[in-house]
């Protein structure tokens, strides 16, 4: 999946962490494509690591600024995909960058691009822009 600028919520720092998101998912795809897959998975686990840290927050921060109406379950969905992180970087820990561990990650972030930030985020978007 590629970043195009219809996805952006208005904020460049959201954006820009956004874009970043959609640029680690394409790299590990691209190394799975070419059989490097394992070599990508911990570099894309502490980037999504940090990513729930830094960016919920600060998206978490824009929506409060704004009074997003919906915040608590936006949060409540950051706080889910976090321990989904998590379970996957234990799994790795445990396991190490197997097969399985790569399908995870890719499934999860995936599902996250298309449900979350296509959908969601982009709702946040709308809202700002509106006020």
């Amino acid at each position: 999946m590629k970043w195009y600028d219809d996805l952006s919520v208005g904020n460049a720092s959201v954006d820009a962490q956004h874009k970043k998101l959609f640029e680690i998912v394409d790299q590990l795809t691209d190394a799975c494509n070419q059989k490097k897959g394992k070599d990508e998975v911990g570099k894309t686990l502490n980037f999504l690591l940090d990513y729930t840290k830094t960016h919920f927050r600060d998206e978490e921060k824009l929506m409060m600024q704004y009074n997003y109406p919906n915040l608590m379950v936006h949060k409540k969905i950051h706080d889910e995909f976090t321990k989904e992180v998590a379970g996957i970087v234990s799994d790795y820990q445990k396991n190490g960058a197997s097969i399985p561990v790569v399908l995870n990650i890719l499934s999860k972030t995936n599902n996250w691009l298309i449900n979350h930030i296509l959908k969601m985020d982009k709702e946040v978007g709308k809202y700002i822009k509106s006020k």
